[in-house]
């Protein structure tokens, strides 16, 4: 596959707890294009972090990935599985920040609050190019703070990240992320905790960067707004499982599935005199043994029983390049699906 960079087939990720396994992530497959963007929606607890930190390895116990296979496509057409490779060891240790970088959600929580602006970058630097020398590391430490915005680089260099604001630290992790020039961002809603004029300043920087440098970006938020300006495929999770994917026009001027509709409606729109935004009644249920059945069944306004509340649809395309998780569209029952897919 070419035009493909990372691939992941029918992820399965565990958490293994006194209560039971809680399935984080629950049958994952999508694809992410060579200069492309694929974002990836859905309410808190739906597996878009544990999604992503299953691809790098860095999901801690109790997390287990469970089973499927995150295919890795290199620059010479060699295929990796990075779910087979040990955490800590060498291998995954090249790809991890040097081929696949990861700009993680608190700024604040992923930099050492002991050590420099500086010293963290030039290790970061130095680990993944042996053989450079420190003033080479400065040197692309320094240009990268300067691409990204930061105001008198060779300063904040000696600073503490303390000393910088929200949207600086930020812009450090962006700026320590792109400086080994990766192949895949992974992002995990990088502007959560930031103002929204300092939001927008950061999604234009990335869009500017990724079509500077030519990389492909994973982009993970529950930002709407954010979605349809930073991607080109765009996949919804609910507890564990996608359950729409397609092009970005196309979730917002059709979505289909009726949790990606009551997330569409529940949007501000300008000009509307309403007065309440539209809630989804309900709350997600604790993926905890839930047997067979639709994990949206609790909350859907089109659930039927019998079929919706004791089987589970599988993700089928509907529509050419759009993909739904509905018995609604005539999805078959997950099981029947992955038997036929094994014949």
């Amino acid at each position: 596959m070419p035009d493909t960079i990372l691939e992941v087939k029918n992820l399965k990720a565990c958490f293994h707890l006194d209560e039971g396994q809680l399935r984080a992530v629950d049958g994952v497959s999508f694809a992410i294009q060579r200069e492309e963007t694929l974002g990836v929606i859905g309410e808190s607890g739906c597996g878009k972090s544990v999604t992503a930190l299953s691809i790098l390895r860095l999901l801690m116990p109790p997390g287990k990935i469970e089973g499927g296979e995150i295919l890795y496509y290199s620059d010479d057409n060699q295929v990796t599985d990075l779910a087979k490779l040990h955490p800590n060891g060498e291998q995954i240790r090249k790809i991890r920040g040097k081929e696949i970088a990861m700009i993680f959600q608190e700024p604040m929580a992923s930099l050492s609050p002991v050590h420099t602006i500086g010293a963290q970058m030039m290790e970061f630097i130095l680990l993944h190019n042996p053989g450079m020398k420190k003033n080479e590391a400065q040197e692309i430490a320094l240009d990268m703070l300067n691409k990204v915005g930061v105001s008198n680089p060779a300063l904040r260099l000696q600073n503490y990240p303390h000393q910088l604001s929200g949207g600086m630290c930020q812009r450090v992790m962006i700026a320590t992320a792109l400086s080994c020039n990766p192949r895949l961002l992974i992002c995990d809603e990088p502007t959560t905790a930031l103002d929204v004029t300092v939001q927008a300043q950061i999604i234009d920087l990335m869009e500017e960067l990724q079509a500077e440098m030519g990389m492909s970006m994973l982009y993970i938020t529950h930002d709407l707004g954010v979605i349809a300006e930073v991607a080109d495929e765009v996949a919804v999770m609910y507890l564990g499982k996608i359950v729409e994917k397609c092009d970005v026009k196309t979730i917002f001027k059709k979505p289909m599935h009726p949790y990606t509709q009551r997330l569409m409606q529940s949007v501000p729109k300008l000009g509307s005199r309403q007065e309440m935004l539209d809630t989804i009644e309900g709350t997600v249920p604790i993926p905890i043994g839930m047997g067979a059945q639709c994990g949206f069944y609790s909350r859907c306004s089109h659930a039927e029983e019998g079929s919706c509340s004791r089987r589970s649809p599988a993700l089928v395309e509907v529509e050419p390049g759009h993909f739904v998780r509905c018995f609604k569209y005539g999805s078959v029952e997950e099981g029947y699906l992955e038997s036929a897919n094994q014949i």
